[in-house]
């Protein structure tokens, strides 16, 4: 999915990778603003994951005590960090190809593109 959103925000955004590059911006320039992109998705996501993981595992902590008298599910912060390295990780990876497709677009097509 979050190959598709980076895609899909090179298609829409196409006019003004145009711009930046004819004002002088370099393929690299271009590349860090997808990747800038991909890391506060992920990170964003990885804190929604923790947060959702964190509140599932209090509840479910909750009723196996009261079941079974013992705590099954652990989310420490090691896992927290964790799951958050992983989740920007993967979004840089999966942010390779559209950051390449934006870089190396020509700025005189992606100007007249609509």
């Amino acid at each position: 999915m979050i190959i598709v959103v980076l895609y899909i925000s090179v298609v829409e955004r196409t006019k003004e990778i145009g711009i930046l590059r004819a004002i002088g911006a370099r393929r690299k320039d271009i590349k860090r603003i997808f990747f800038a992109e991909a890391t506060v998705l992920g990170l964003s996501s990885g804190i929604i994951g923790v947060v959702i993981a964190a509140i599932v595992g209090l509840i479910g902590n909750n009723v196996m005590e009261k079941v079974f008298e013992a705590k099954l599910i652990n989310v420490s912060v090691g896992y927290m960090l964790l799951g958050i390295g992983i989740s920007v990780g993967i979004s840089i990876v999966a942010a390779l190809f559209p950051a390449s497709k934006a870089a190396k677009l020509d700025p005189m097509e992606s100007l007249r593109y609509e």
